[in-house]
């Protein structure tokens, strides 16, 4: 396998998402949530791809392997939406919705500093158009949005997530609602972790989410959290060196094979010839590939021999 992301592997799977863009027979502003929330994650995907591909080319590994982790979230995000066909829509609107959750802790955070009052955040909030719409105050969002988002969950679980209506004068107060993850549809998916377990009961290829998480997820963690010393920092008698390691072999086959899967996932939702064409383009590319199993290492060099 090359070392790289096929490029032209990439391009196919952008050119699909957008002959699906130009397949939706609507307005912009027209668009179904559910097909914003399948062409952003894709978008996304191919933009992770993208990068790691430059950072790989420059023996950036550390980074490139950061960035194929949140690659991998988003095909475990994408392969949830679709795993149930009857749910794409109420899945997509929970992702759609819980985006509150964010302006909520930004709300939070400035509201604990010292630099604005609680009025001035409020005022702020006023003025803004969150999500492109135009709210009276901040507890008008949040009131609006919660129920949005409540509506997303089956109706057994609605009842736990009950919150208080506010008025404008309330000072907002985090509630249950505002820390459920959007794939907790059944309340027994409270993590990112708990979700892949779920994903790798719904398909029949034994150890196919789990063998990459531990090889994508789990490793390339540590390097998010800059915890991987003894790996990376290595010494000799010439000086210091910092640096990691590249196994193509354990990370592309699960990318490659991810992107034949979102393109058969659009065909699910149209027919189109055209992008059958990219499908078997991509299959085709993914064969020819070969496993190149020596990868590589980039490794920094800092030489206490000689004086910068």
């Amino acid at each position: 396998m090359n070392p790289l992301i096929s490029s032209q592997y990439i391009k196919y799977l952008s050119e699909s998402i957008q002959l699906y863009v130009y397949s939706l027979d609507s307005a912009p502003n027209e668009i179904k949530i559910e097909d914003r929330v399948i062409v952003l994650f894709l978008t996304e995907y191919i933009e992770r791809l993208e990068d790691a591909n430059f950072l790989l080319k420059n023996k950036r590994y550390t980074s490139a392997q950061i960035l194929l982790r949140s690659a991998y979230e988003i095909t475990i995000y994408i392969d949830y939406l679709f795993s149930d066909p009857e749910k794409i829509e109420m899945r997509a609107k929970a992702y759609y919705f819980s985006s509150y959750q964010k302006s909520f802790q930004y709300y939070n955070h400035m509201n604990e500093t010292t630099l604005m009052t609680q009025e001035d955040v409020k005022e702020l909030f006023k003025k803004e158009k969150i999500a492109g719409k135009q709210y009276s105050s901040f507890n008008d969002y949040l009131n609006k949005n919660r129920s949005a988002y409540k509506a997303c969950f089956p109706s057994e679980m609605q009842k736990m997530l009950n919150f208080s209506i506010l008025k404008d004068s309330d000072k907002p107060v985090l509630e249950r609602i505002d820390k459920i993850n959007w794939y907790n549809e059944n309340n027994k998916r409270p993590t990112f972790t708990s979700l892949v377990i779920y994903m790798q009961k719904c398909i029949k290829n034994k150890g196919y989410y789990a063998n990459a998480f531990f090889e994508i997820y789990k490793k390339n963690s540590e390097d998010v959290h800059s915890e991987n010393f003894e790996e990376k920092f290595r010494m000799n008698n010439k000086g210091i060196q910092v640096g990691s390691s590249w196994l193509p072999q354990t990370q592309l086959p699960y990318f490659y094979n991810e992107g034949i899967m979102f393109i058969n996932y659009l065909l699910n939702r149209i027919d189109s010839a055209k992008i059958k064409k990219q499908l078997e383009r991509c299959q085709c590319l993914m064969l020819k590939e070969k496993v190149n199993n020596e990868g590589g290492k980039g490794m920094i060099n800092y030489d206490q021999l000689k004086e910068v």
